[in-house]
């Protein structure tokens, strides 16, 4: 905090309006975004529900002006977010930052996926609500959510004892691929107080759930199900 407010102090100071490319501007600028680093990968994994990569070298500083009403200071910031690998798809984030000598808050927070992005998201429904359909649960029940998002909800939250069984489980599931693109998807965790599901479609269409409930001495699988869905085309990118 004190890091900040010293930033601050400068800033106020060498640009009462505002930064302007210069290379002590860039100095100032770089060790802002540094200052600023936790603050944008909390809100950025919070907004994937996973830890989604970034760099600060990407990190454009779009406007940063002094609020005359006190000593706070707008900053509007454009992030490039990517999977690890520096792999797509990419998201295109602006934040919008009230920093102040308390600390910083985040405003604003929009995201522009790329089009690589968009086709993920329409596999991930199409797959989704073909499973749901094979299965017939009453899904408002459970809260949902990708493998990748399920592990770092866990590992948030500290849920051990559920998120070992299921990497267990996930690891067993077969999911090689030998080109580019895949017709699979990671598996989804729909989960409650009582159960956790994992759902999985393989490459020839099967759908697969597995249902893990707690016995008293930690999760285990209760149930294993499967039901002929459709078959997918090779269209998702195979680290997705």
């Amino acid at each position: 905090m004190k890091k900040i407010v010293t930033l601050l102090l400068l800033i106020f100071i060498l640009f009462p309006n505002g930064i302007v490319a210069s290379e002590d501007s860039s100095v100032v600028s770089d060790a802002l975004l540094t200052s600023l680093a936790p603050i944008l990968t909390e809100k950025i994994h919070q907004y994937y529900g996973y830890e989604k990569q970034y760099n600060l070298y990407d990190t454009e500083i779009k406007k940063l002006k002094w609020n005359r009403k006190g000593y706070h200071m707008i900053l509007k910031l454009e992030i490039t977010t990517y999977e690890e690998g520096y792999l797509p798809p990419y998201g295109q984030d602006s934040l919008v930052l009230d920093l102040t000598p308390l600390g910083p808050e985040v405003i604003t927070y929009k995201h522009k996926g790329d089009e690589e992005e968009k086709k993920v998201n329409h596999f991930y429904r199409k797959v989704a609500n073909d499973m749901e359909h094979s299965f017939k649960k009453r899904w408002r029940r459970y809260h949902q959510t990708r493998f990748n998002q399920f592990q770092f909800l866990a590992s948030k939250n500290g849920w051990t004892d559920r998120l070992i069984p299921v990497m267990q489980v996930v690891k067993d599931i077969n999911n090689e691929t030998t080109s580019k693109y895949k017709n699979t998807i990671q598996p989804l965790i729909y989960f409650n107080k009582e159960e956790i599901l994992i759902l999985y479609k393989n490459k020839s269409g099967m759908n697969e759930m597995i249902t893990l409930r707690h016995f008293g001495n930690g999760w285990k699988v209760d149930k294993r199900e499967q039901k002929q869905g459709k078959k997918m085309t090779e269209q998702i990118l195979s680290h997705m």
